[in-house]
């Protein structure tokens, strides 16, 4: 993600990297995991994530993955985490 965003499942807050402006902060090379607390997931209706980017310079918003929704066991043993 480049430069920083805000990371929204069903309106409620979920994680962000940098700050966006007026507060401008660039986290553009910092990793991006969000755990989604429990409870959030509406199992009978629609869910809707929102990512909120803002980019100060350049190429930026979603430009890198691997992108996507996973359990915790599934990361955990497909070690998504950038090293």
């Amino acid at each position: 993600m480049d430069d920083a965003d805000e990371v929204f499942l069903n309106a409620k807050p979920i994680g962000g990297g940098g700050a966006l402006p007026p507060d401008y902060e660039s986290a553009y090379n910092m990793e991006r995991t969000y755990p989604i607390p429990s409870g959030m997931i509406d199992f009978d209706g629609d869910n809707v994530i929102a990512v909120r980017v803002f980019d100060a310079w350049q190429v930026g918003g979603i430009y890198e993955g691997p992108i996507g929704l996973v359990t915790r066991q599934h990361y955990r043993r497909r070690n998504y985490r950038h090293t």
